[in-house]
């Protein structure tokens, strides 16, 4: 198995936030896993030898982009909540004869 670089992961991180601008959560999830799986390799490739600083600008940007995927996840949610009320609402006037 090839060990990924720094670079690597950061451009897989890079993934992630395009992903999450256009609010596509499944590919974000998808990159997301494939990112961890390819840090745990690198990792148990380099060990004591990991660059520090560079772990440590990973893992600031790993979590500013998990804590963005959580809120649009919440948001998202939120919508899809929000368009189901308006729908149930829609039906129950359409029900009784109110036009919106």
């Amino acid at each position: 198995m090839t060990i990924p670089t720094l670079q690597h992961l950061a451009s897989e991180l890079a993934s992630l936030e395009a992903a999450l601008d256009c609010r596509n959560l499944e590919g974000a999830q998808a990159i997301m896993s494939s990112y961890d799986r390819e840090l745990r390799g690198y990792i148990d490739g380099i060990g004591s030898a990991a660059p520090m600083d560079g772990l440590r600008t990973l893992l600031r940007m790993q979590n500013e982009l998990l804590t963005t995927m959580h809120e649009l996840r919440e948001s998202l949610g939120r919508e899809a909540r929000d368009a189901q009320r308006a729908g149930h609402a829609s039906r129950a006037y359409a029900s009784v004869g109110v036009a919106l």
